[in-house]
């Protein structure tokens, strides 16, 4: 055989042995082309782009939590909605808020969020910038999430700040080790999961081994269907020198480490908020005695403990506080324990103690839905390593908590803060990055607000406030709360009405907040009671700028206006009131420019005032751009031509509405009036005849032929 052959037989094994090689890598990027095409698992993307009013804008996309929530049987938490521009410009200024419900704002609207209520702070402290705060917040989500997020945010939507509150769902959320929902213990395969979801050919076999393999969560396979956490837990006692608890905790400050790296890589701010939880006024969900506490002893211990619970009830703290020193020699493990020393120490006003009783007793609960006090040793540690970058929530709550403890008065169950406590996280928030130069080297305090003022930007109605109330009752309603507190009765904190409303949106989820905001408005509307009426409708414009809020507040305020032109010496409130509806409508229609309502009520208005006749006519002339058979535009631009005493523009604007719509008698009425006026009676009457021809029953146009045929 010559060389050449066998040279030639070599080069065709090597180029076989390539393309076999070759093969499967090939096959997926035809899969991965294709799967692309179709858009096989939806745009996972944390924002997608859209455009409002011929402007270009991110919105966040709802389907991006199917990366982390794709099991059988849950359904994905639905973020709320966030949109910003698309091109920042050099006077904006971008933060987004990273964490899970506690940073999405619940129980509370997302204008009453600690990141909406930041925007306002900053907002007020330098008017001369444009904040985008945006809240990308998902119940039930762990750091790996936070991570997974974060790092897409760095890379793709530009931001100036991130800001993170981490870490009270590190064990059951999305990923945690004692979840549903955790694939793996280890975290660089959960972080792998995580980039891989990318691929739409991993998505696919994602999908595919779910389905067969996957566990379906049934209400009778959770430990608690009534709630998402409930739903979602898989090991619910967690003691403090388990596995699972060292590696959740090692996984928490590995995650928040490379996110800061990532950001700091970026050449990006970041500030990551230690956490607060409810101390003095929520005992322990589960406590366990020690491994080698014997089991017949627990029943005694258990007797024991309930007794100096009794005492302490009797305000007999020195008495409970001997019994509890006994018990606690014999098993130092059991929370309650721990608990009702806090609370015999602070009955005692030994403050100091009471504190690190109940921190004892918090970390030795094993039900880990607070997060250990580990974890802001954790965070302190990291952000010791690279300064500035801490947020010293705690300290800040606990500074405004009686004796430094904090309990009710900022938490209003377990681990969610009041609206005090989120302006509070805002109020820190905001003066860290003072402390650290971010936005400007120099912060002008002297235009800063009282703690009210701040408040008052919520806009929280009656009925807000009583949803609130309805989502805490729901919440603690369920496990791992105890069982006492499922058999309260609801109590209202508003009316029967708003009780119906809040009790059947928190128990069925249905339907939109911001309408039923906006329906109720229009209830108080109805009833002439316009304070409630105002209040919903700002609640409503609060939780997200729209069209129908704008228009019926401004309604609300132009409705004042003209009642107050029939009352002598109401001048100035009628001025007061026509600002504050013009001040709406404007705003209303740089949001919704091209809706019909908004511009059709505010010519409306402006028809009411003399100097507001030219702005009335532009307002009517863009309905009718719109809507060229829009009746009432074109009647009331005709009664504004007449107020200006332009008789030549209203008889052309009704020539061309009976052009438009030659059957609508109102039309031919009208130029019969103008006619009338002008003398012409003859052709008046015949606009009147056609006019009764369409409707013979109009008891004006009746009028109008009887003194037309009088005048004959």
């Amino acid at each position: 055989m010559s060389v050449d052959k066998i040279n030639l037989s070599k080069s065709k094994r090597i180029i076989f042995t390539g393309v076999m090689l070759l093969l499967p890598a090939i096959l997926f990027l035809i899969m991965e082309l294709f799967l692309t095409m179709v858009n096989y698992g939806g745009n996972l993307k944390i924002f997608i782009t859209h455009e409002q009013s011929g402007k270009k804008e991110y919105l966040l996309n709802k389907n991006f939590t199917h990366r982390y929530f794709f099991k059988k049987g849950i359904e994905a938490p639905n973020p709320r909605t966030q949109i910003f521009s698309y091109i920042k410009d050099k006077n904006t200024y971008r933060i987004f808020c990273l964490g899970a419900s506690t940073t999405q704002g619940v129980p509370y609207p997302p204008n009453a969020a600690f990141p909406a209520m930041l925007k306002n702070i900053l907002q007020t402290l330098h008017p001369d910038k444009n904040f985008e705060v945006i809240n990308c917040g998902v119940t039930a989500i762990t750091s790996h999430s936070v991570l997974d997020m974060g790092r897409e945010i760095i890379s793709d939507y530009d931001p100036d700040l991130l800001v993170v509150y981490s870490g009270h769902n590190e064990f059951y959320g999305v990923f945690g080790q004692a979840s549903r929902l955790s694939l793996f213990r280890s975290r660089t395969l959960t972080q792998w999961f995580l980039k891989l979801q990318r691929l739409r050919t991993f998505l696919l076999a994602r999908d595919i081994y779910i389905k067969i393999f996957g566990e379906k969560l049934t209400r009778e396979s959770v430990v608690d269907p009534g709630t998402f956490m409930g739903t979602v837990a898989r090991e619910a006692g967690i003691p403090e020198n388990s596995p699972v608890f060292k590696r959740t905790t090692d996984q928490f400050g590995e995650n928040i480490e490379a996110l800061i790296i990532a950001a700091k890589r970026a050449k990006k701010d970041i500030l990551v908020c230690n956490l607060v939880d409810n101390l003095k006024d929520l005992k322990p969900f589960e406590s366990l005695h020690a491994p080698e506490f014997p089991e017949s002893a627990q029943q005694k211990y258990n007797t024991k403990l309930q007794g100096a619970g009794i005492l302490l009830q009797q305000d007999k703290p020195d008495q409970a506080l001997d019994e509890l020193d006994k018990v606690l020699n014999e098993d130092s493990l059991f929370a309650e324990t721990h608990y009702l020393l806090g609370k015999c120490y602070y009955t005692l006003g030994q403050f100091s103690m009471a504190k690190s009783q109940f921190v004892r007793a918090k970390d030795l609960d094993v039900i880990r839905f607070r997060a250990p006090s580990q974890f802001n040793v954790i965070i302190k540690n990291i952000c010791q390593k690279y300064p500035g970058t801490l947020v010293d929530v705690e300290s800040a709550f606990e500074n405004d908590s009686p004796h430094q403890i904090i309990g009710n008065n900022l938490i209003l169950e377990h681990i969610h803060p009041t609206e005090r406590g989120y302006y509070l996280m805002a109020r820190v928030i905001a003066t860290t990055m003072s402390q650290s130069g971010l936005v400007a080297p120099d912060w002008d305090w002297s235009l800063d607000k009282s703690d009210s003022a701040y408040l008052a930007m919520n806009n929280l109605s009656l009925l807000s406030r009583e949803i609130v109330n309805a989502a805490i009752f729901r919440l603690t309603s369920h496990w791992p709360f105890p069982k006492a507190n499922q058999e309260r009765k609801y109590q209202k904190t508003g009316t029967a009405r708003t009780e119906e409303l809040a009790l059947a949106y928190t128990s069925h989820r249905q339907g939109s907040l911001i309408r039923l905001h906006l329906d109720l408005g229009y209830e108080y509307f109805m009833k002439n009671d316009l304070k409630n009426a105002l209040s919903e409708y700002r609640a409503a414009l609060a939780i997200e700028p729209n069209c129908e809020g704008y228009n019926l507040i401004s309604l609300l305020y132009s409705r004042e206006v003209e009642r107050l032109r029939k009352v002598p010496g109401n001048v100035r409130a009628a001025l007061q009131n026509f600002q504050n509806a013009s001040y709406y409508f404007d705003q209303g229609l740089s949001e919704c420019p091209d809706d019909i309502e908004l511009n059709y009520n505010r010519g409306a208005l402006y028809s009411l005032l003399k100097q507001g006749l030219d702005q009335s006519i532009l307002s009517f002339q863009k309905v009718l751009s719109l809507n060229p058979s829009h009746k009432n535009a074109r009647l009331g631009l005709t009664g504004v031509y007449l107020q200006k005493g332009d008789i030549k523009s209203a008889t052309a604007n009704l020539r061309k509405a009976i052009n438009i719509s030659p059957r609508e008698p109102d039309y031919y009425k009208e130029l019969a009036r103008i006619l009338i006026m002008t003398k012409n009676f003859t052709q008046a009457k015949t606009y009147v005849e056609t006019g009764i021809s369409l409707n013979n029953s109009d008891p004006e146009l009746q009028s109008l032929l009887k003194r037309l045929e009088s005048e004959k």
